[in-house]
């Protein structure tokens, strides 16, 4: 038994030897990456119908709202923004307005309601974000008559 514990001692003193003499060595290796830039909108559903019956002459017809519709935001580049436009023409911003209102991502700023240009134009409705990305953001569209004389029906 004392001849176990004389090993013991002398086993260990050879162990912690043998790690120590590793304990200098050392690597490195370099990884490199590229994330290429993306910026990348969804939208997952058409608004629901909105419903409105022009004023009577000389009367404001209401606004209908409607905001079911979520977007989601992905972008790995820096001051971005959404702009709106119609692909084809389709109202006459003269008889009624269709404007459009988007929750800005953390660190953006909305325009607000904006009205969709009847023409080929477009319009910012969200500016100055970077890197981010960020689901389930409220889209809001407004839908009124314009105010109408008489004479105009």
């Amino acid at each position: 038994m004392k001849k176990i514990f004389s090993i013991l001692p002398i086993f260990a003193c050879f162990l912690y030897l043998e790690l120590s003499a590793f304990a200098g060595n050392s690597a490195q290796q370099t990884a490199q990456f590229v994330v290429e830039e993306t910026d990348e909108v969804s939208v997952f559903c058409d608004p629901e119908t909105m419903y409105v019956e022009p004023g009577q002459p000389k009367q404001t017809s209401p606004d209908v709202s409607e905001s079911s519709t979520p977007y989601d935001i992905t972008t790995t580049s820096s001051n971005r923004k959404i702009k709106i436009h119609l692909i084809e023409p389709s109202y006459d911003p003269t008889v009624f307005y269709l404007k459009v209102n988007l929750q800005p991502p953390s660190g953006a700023t909305s325009s607000g309601d904006v009205q969709i240009p009847g023409d080929n134009s477009s319009a910012n409705v969200v500016v100055g974000f970077s890197k981010i990305s960020k689901s389930g953001l409220r889209i809001t569209y407004k839908f009124k008559f314009v105010d109408l004389d008489s004479e105009t029906l």
